[in-house]
């Protein structure tokens, strides 16, 4: 499978009655009861029985719409700056910037 795997949403409904979205995203499960993790106000089982079903593929709908969008991923998707001071802070100063150390250690302070 490709790094980032995405099944398409499935809209199933549990025991009790309630419908849930059914997804699998890099090799992990999710059962969505309602759209806050992608801060959708789309609640499903809050509508009479005889429309959650319509509700629930508009939201499987939303909810593969969003993970498409956003990398593949339920987060906030980093922008271009974060990314960079992510993997920049990532690498010790000493190796980006040897020259620094060897010259404050050698200056002949007494502290």
């Amino acid at each position: 499978m490709p790094k980032s795997s995405l099944s398409y949403p499935k809209v199933r409904k549990d025991k009790s009655g309630k419908y849930f979205i059914d997804l699998t995203l890099n090799d992990k499960r999710y059962r969505l009861y309602s759209g806050k993790i992608i801060k959708s106000s789309l609640r499903p089982n809050s509508y009479p029985a005889k429309y959650r079903l319509s509700k629930a593929k508009i939201l499987a709908d939303e909810v593969y719409k969003y993970l498409v969008s956003n990398d593949y991923c339920f987060g906030k998707k980093p922008n271009r700056a974060e990314t960079f001071d992510r993997h920049f802070y990532a690498v010790p100063f000493e190796l980006i910037h040897p020259n620094v150390l060897q010259t404050t250690e050698g200056n002949g302070s007494t502290e």
